[in-house]
């Protein structure tokens, strides 16, 4: 099994500045953005390190991903830096999706979204960083 070590709520508290003022500088404002979602090891203060890289189909990492749910309208286009890791229209459990690596902080955690067009179902604890 795959062991992580948790980073201290201070730096963990670091990295959230970081990722919220990505998300205010590079993502916002766009009028096809409905909602924006942070949930995840980020909301639950889980943020750390592996033991061991772990290897998805398009990117490898060694530290937590930072999830967002994005609800967008039909007319939503990604920004042209986004790596896809996931097109709409390909097969998802949940529905037409689509899913993207937005950014890296720290060179460390991939901010990882997973977009579509209907409202979101929060889970306890999910942080809503943007609702328009």
């Amino acid at each position: 099994m795959n062991k992580k070590t948790i980073f201290p709520t201070e730096y963990q508290e670091e990295i959230w500045k970081k990722v919220k003022k990505f998300i205010a500088e590079k993502i916002l404002p766009d009028e096809n953005i409905i909602e924006i979602v942070v949930t995840g090891s980020m909301v639950t203060k889980q943020l750390g390190e592996y033991d061991k890289k772990i290897v998805k189909p398009f990117y490898e990492r060694k530290f937590s991903d930072i999830d967002l749910l994005i609800s967008v309208k039909k007319d939503f286009k990604p920004k042209e830096d986004w790596q896809v890791l996931r097109k709409s229209g390909e097969p998802s459990e949940i529905g037409n999706t689509s899913s993207y690596i937005l950014t890296w902080i720290d060179d460390k955690f991939p901010v990882v979204a997973l977009v579509f067009e209907k409202s979101i179902e929060k889970a306890k604890g999910d942080v809503v960083l943007y609702k328009k």
